[in-house]
């Protein structure tokens, strides 16, 4: 029984000892945080990987929390069907939408990734947060197949965000609690904790 429990707390001390390693591997390539941008998508409903975005609003800001600029667009639904739940949550029909002849979406992705966050987190090096309210159930996956789709990525800049729920991290910005995920491009050869 005394073999038992001792190779036990070896075993507990041992799986401690792990996490306490991994955690502070990660606590030391964490790069300095410049600013969020804050993220609330509507769409048409369905899976995110078929369905589309059909409103996408941003809002970034410095590492206090000061608006650096806000940016909100209807985009087209490319003919997709707007499911009735997601209706009743957002209250979008697809002829209020089509009515405001919104642009594109590669137009409206191209914008984002290309013009709003660089203009807001001009150096390349300028780590800025991805996060949303309802981030790993809903924002992040919509936003991550629209950008698969359409062939664009995230500037580098974007270093945390997540695509389908990976290592999550929480932190408190006052008394609101961000989750945030760290996300790695299979390329960057980055393992993650």
């Amino acid at each position: 029984m005394r073999a038992e429990l001792r190779r036990a707390s070896v075993a507990r001390q041992g799986r401690a000892a792990r996490k306490t390693s991994k955690a502070a591997t990660f606590a030391t390539s964490v790069p300095t945080v410049a600013g969020y941008i804050f993220v609330d998508v509507e769409h048409t409903g369905g899976a995110p990987d078929k369905g589309r975005i059909i409103q996408l609003a941003v809002v970034a800001t410095d590492a206090a929390l000061t608006v650096l600029g806000q940016q909100s667009w209807y985009v087209s639904r490319d003919g997709m069907p707007i499911n009735k739940y997601a209706v009743r949550v957002h209250n979008l029909t697809e002829a209020k939408l089509d009515a405001k002849n919104p642009p594109s979406q590669l137009d409206v992705f191209r914008e984002l990734v290309m013009a709003f966050i660089p203009k807001h987190f001009p150096a390349p090096d300028a780590c800025c947060v991805l996060t949303a309210h309802n981030g790993f159930d809903c924002d992040f996956k919509w936003l991550y197949h629209a950008l698969k789709r359409l062939d664009l990525a995230m500037p580098p800049q974007v270093q945390y965000w997540t695509p389908e729920g990976q290592c999550a991290l929480t932190t408190h910005v006052g008394s609101v609690a961000l989750t945030v995920l760290r996300w790695c491009a299979p390329a960057a050869g980055v393992a993650l904790p």
